[in-house]
């Protein structure tokens, strides 16, 4: 029975916690009207931001070496995860019992998205705009940056991963995946590293989404 109300009591305070956390709004400083637009984006399980792909101060078109197409890319949609997440599991259904448990200790190497857009179709299912000033999209650009693992000669080091999203590349990432850190907490990091409206713990989509305003329109997210 001990054992019984561990397996139950353990998930139901970490989702607790997980969502009273992040319902706990950090309201930053948001540029308003007179700002650069930028975006999160969610399938419902996994978040990442769009900001330009480039802007006064830094270049992420360089950092990571765009292809040749996408050279001229106008926005980046960044994500952090575990490698083993993006590699195996393409679909939720993919999923396994062990694969999860280990990427909740910590076991696995992480890896960073990057999704070169173009245009403006919605890649996820949900999208939130809001406006921030150029040094904070640069700060948002920095995080993006140093969350990816340096090549020897310089820029990040690429991954070769077996997905075919239009415009994607993987990077090797710093930092590992678990329980206290998912790809949802490294969102909401990068917002903090620019002083944007965040929630304060936010280990699910839902509670990065929520703080920013639900917003018309399209997202710029794939090609």
């Amino acid at each position: 029975m001990r054992a019984v109300g561990i397996l139950i009591g353990v998930p139901a305070l970490y989702t607790g916690a997980g969502f009273g956390l992040g319902a706990i709004h950090l309201e930053g400083k948001p540029a308003g009207p007179g700002g650069i637009d930028i975006w999160l984006v969610s399938n419902g399980m996994h978040t990442g931001v769009v900001i330009p792909a480039a802007g006064p101060g830094y270049d992420l078109r360089r950092y990571f070496a765009a292809p040749p197409e996408y050279q001229q890319a106008e926005w980046i949609l960044a994500g952090w995860g575990d490698r083993e997440f993006f590699e195996k599991v393409p679909q939720w259904s993919d999923l396994t019992l062990s694969l999860g448990a280990a990427s909740l200790i910590g076991v696995h190497e992480t890896a960073l998205s990057v999704i070169w857009v173009h245009d403006h179709p919605s890649l996820f299912s949900e999208q939130r705009q809001l406006r921030a000033t150029a040094a904070q999209v640069r700060q948002l650009a920095d995080f993006i940056q140093t969350s990816a693992g340096p090549a020897p000669g310089g820029g990040a080091q690429i991954l070769i991963l077996p997905r075919d999203t239009p415009g994607e590349t993987f990077y090797r990432a710093r930092g590992r995946y678990h329980l206290l850190r998912t790809c949802n907490n490294w969102t909401s990091q990068a917002l903090a590293a620019a002083d944007l409206p965040r929630g304060l713990w936010t280990p699910f989509a839902p509670s990065v989404m929520q703080h920013w305003p639900r917003t018309p329109g399209h997202v710029p997210a794939g090609d």
